[in-house]
């Protein structure tokens, strides 16, 4: 029973306490029953014993992650390791064992890693070729879920192309060299850690290098720190923002954002980004289907139940809260042609509404100025009979069924009071000429874009 603890601590069993009790009369009974709890405390612990990490924990190494030119931890190198396929049947071995060379290179891989088995024959050729510079061990950790039998049913299958000894349900070194891939090559010279790399980089020129103490050139990245429950990019999830070629992003109305709508051009006049903060849902469908190289006027018409929402008038901060959005869609380089076709996809698939566009001719009234000359604004105090040219038009499309255009580029900034008539037009026409302006009837063709319900 001495050496029944192989690999392990060396923990023997006293003989002397089994032998004082042969002088007892039922000895042969009391043996055969010690010897029994001796084999069941065997069985039980045997693998506890053994395990690396229970190895390791005992003598007070912690696998806190090493840094380029980090030295090993004493205890690492006499840590017991679970092999398989050594070439002298050994099934544990320690590190130590292979510091006779200048190099050591830990290759950490996995049975169902396709690229790490395509390049074992390389790393076997390296290994050969610099036999007496450089040790490689294979590194199976626990977390790959692969077993000691099926790693070792590999190796020895293809023994006539690459030969290897592996580490298998490692859970030290894992930690000591965390990566979230394989394969990944660790190098290791005079009791430090000098390199990270890939496969690619395991090359006659940079085996040199090491020897000479000169760096190792890698084209290893370390991996980016990315959480798969949270948002890609989001407060640098999996890394910067900046590495967009396509993004678009709606949200709700957000408080303290001043309302603006920028386009970003190039100097070609493509664009690359379209934003609108906090701007209400009627402005974003307007913008995406209208567009000033078009020389067809654009109406949007509403067939929705909710029109409250759409409205354009409204200054609640209740009802801007509600119906107000922040939206912005980056992409490469196009025109703005199908940047609004972006644009409009976006729109279809967040509020699902069905747009449907037809050119036609109808029936318009034209507010447009009489002359050329800028008219002198009616300044009265804003009551309910004030309207702003705006609102005026929208108030007459609303009451009259036609479709109003205001063509005097007068905007929001002067006002008109109408008084208490209703619809009266006769009464509108004149209050329009005192300021000179007037309303013109004519047919004109017109782009309606039509907002309705969606359709299954």
């Amino acid at each position: 029973m001495n050496n029944f603890l192989r690999g392990g601590r060396g923990l023997s069993v006293g003989q002397g306490d089994v032998c004082s009790i042969k002088q007892n009369r039922l000895r042969h009974y009391v043996c055969n029953d010690v010897s029994y709890v001796i084999i069941l405390f065997c069985e039980l612990f045997s693998g506890l014993l053994v395990s690396p990490a229970w190895a390791q924990e005992a003598k007070g190494l912690k696998p806190n992650a090493l840094q380029i030119g980090d030295a090993m931890p004493d205890e690492l190198w006499h840590m017991p390791l679970q092999v398989v396929n050594h070439p002298e049947g050994k099934e544990y071995i320690k590190l130590i064992d292979y510091s006779d060379k200048e190099l050591i290179i830990l290759d950490f891989w996995a049975t169902w890693c396709g690229s790490c088995i395509k390049n074992f024959p390389n790393l076997y050729d390296h290994k050969v070729g610099h036999a007496k510079d450089i040790n490689v061990l294979l590194v199976n950790a626990a977390s790959t879920r692969d077993t000691p039998e099926k790693v070792g049913k590999l190796l020895k299958e293809n023994r006539n192309r690459y030969n290897f000894t592996s580490v298998v349900k490692d859970t030290i070194l894992d930690k000591l060299f965390p990566h979230r891939t394989v394969p990944h090559y660790v190098w290791i010279m005079h009791n430090r850690l000098v390199a990270v790399t890939e496969g690619e980089d395991i090359t006659d020129a940079n085996i040199a290098r090491a020897i000479q103490g000169q760096p190792i050139l890698s084209s290893y990245v370390k991996p980016l720190d990315y959480c798969r429950d949270q948002p890609l990019f989001e407060k640098g999830n999996g890394g910067s923002a900046a590495a967009y070629l396509y993004r678009s992003v709606i949200t709700p109305f957000t408080a303290g954002l001043v309302r603006t709508r920028f386009v970003q051009k190039q100097i070609n006049k493509a664009v690359s980004r379209i934003t609108f903060t906090n701007t209400p849902l009627f402005n974003l469908y307007h913008y995406a289907y209208t567009s000033e190289e078009q020389s067809i006027p654009t109406k949007v018409v509403l067939d929705v139940v909710n029109r409250e929402r759409f409205s354009t008038d409204s200054v609640s901060k209740t009802w801007l809260a509600d119906n107000s959005f922040v939206y912005e869609v980056q992409f490469p380089e196009r025109s703005m042609a199908e940047a609004r076709c972006v644009m409009q996809a976006d729109l279809k698939r967040f509020f699902g509404y069905t747009v449907t566009v037809k050119e036609q001719e109808y029936p318009c009234w034209i507010i447009r100025d009489i002359d050329a000359k800028s008219p002198i604004s009616l300044e009265l105090p804003p009551d309910e009979h004030t309207y702003t040219l705006p609102q005026l038009a929208s108030w007459l499309e609303q009451t009259s069924g036609l479709f109003v255009f205001d063509e005097t580029g007068w905007g929001t900034g002067r006002q008109l009071e109408f008084g208490n008539k209703g619809f009266d037009i006769d009464h509108i026409k004149q209050r329009l000429k005192n300021v000179g302006l007037q309303v013109i009837e004519k047919q004109q063709l017109i782009r309606v874009v039509t907002i309705s319900e969606a359709t299954n």
